[in-house]
């Protein structure tokens, strides 16, 4: 009654997003899990595989709408050493996917899929002047299409987590991000 599971996705750099989806519909579907945490850097660091909006992605987006999961975007350890695990590759993954998600429209073919972006969203709350204009200035293409995300538009899809180890950042976080796309985390490093 205080915990509800969520699934790891078996992810692997060059490999097809099919076994994760048949793990996704495996855990809910046959043992009741609520979630799953998807890596949007499966290299480890290298980010030389599709970003977020890629087709590639899309069935594993149309299973999480189906099933109706959420998935935390969550990398794991890095293997360039250019960047450390928790102090750069994590917040700058986090930062990476928002952007993706905004700059891609992606929520426009997927209203129903939800992420949670841990860490408090990364650089995004200490810098949502930056993402809000960004996201205004290249909301309609020059064809006149949609173009990215508004903030307002994209809330509706991403929430962030209160895991930023000190309470400076948490009120910070509760100040810029809307209340209700925050959710309540906590770890020790």
């Amino acid at each position: 009654t205080n915990f509800a599971p969520v699934c790891q996705l078996p992810q692997s750099p060059g490999v097809a997003i099919d076994s994760s989806v048949r793990e996704l519909r495996r855990c809910v579907e046959e043992m009741g899990f609520v979630g799953c945490n998807f890596n949007p850097d499966p290299s480890g660091g290298k980010w030389d595989g599709p970003t977020l909006d890629d087709r590639a992605y899309w069935p594993l987006y149309e299973a999480m709408c189906e099933l109706d999961v959420p998935a935390m975007i969550h990398v794991s350890a890095t293997c360039n050493p250019h960047f450390h695990s928790t102090g750069s590759h994590y917040l700058g993954a986090d930062t990476t996917a928002f952007m993706q998600a905004m700059t891609s429209g992606l929520f426009r073919d997927f209203p129903t899929m939800r992420w949670i972006i841990p860490h408090g969203g990364g650089a995004v709350p200490y810098h949502w002047g930056r993402f809000k204009g960004m996201a205004e200035e290249n909301a309609v293409k020059q064809d006149g299409t949609a173009g990215w995300h508004l903030l307002d538009e994209l809330m509706d899809n991403v929430f962030f987590d209160t895991c930023v180890y000190h309470q400076p950042g948490i009120d910070l976080l509760v100040d810029v991000v809307p209340s209700s796309n925050i959710l309540f985390a906590s770890e020790m490093v």
